[in-house]
């Protein structure tokens, strides 16, 4: 997975096996991501869904919401995402 900003905006790819789901539609080549938005790295059970086929991920072990992703400024530090369960994550531009 991998997070990138072009201008104002900020874009999802995914290169996992399972798959990235946002707002339980699988990702394919890029997405945008908007606040709000639910991001999912699936279970095995994603790596059925089709790419841009709705699949919700009941049971997606990290699930985050997008936040603020248009006043993200400066590309050269990573956003830190915090997952239920009190678990961190730092996503790196590109």
């Amino acid at each position: 997975m991998l997070v990138k900003r072009k201008r104002y905006a900020c874009y999802i790819k995914d290169h996992s096996p399972n798959g990235t789901f946002v707002n339980d539609f699988r990702v394919t080549g890029e997405a945008e991501l908007k606040f709000g938005d639910a991001i999912k790295f699936a279970y095995v059970s994603g790596a059925a869904t089709k790419p841009r086929c709705y699949g919700p991920q009941t049971v997606a072990e990290f699930t985050f919401i997008a936040a603020s992703a248009h006043r993200i400024i400066d590309c050269r530090r990573p956003i830190t995402i915090k997952a239920r369960y009190g678990k961190t994550h730092r996503l790196h531009h590109r």
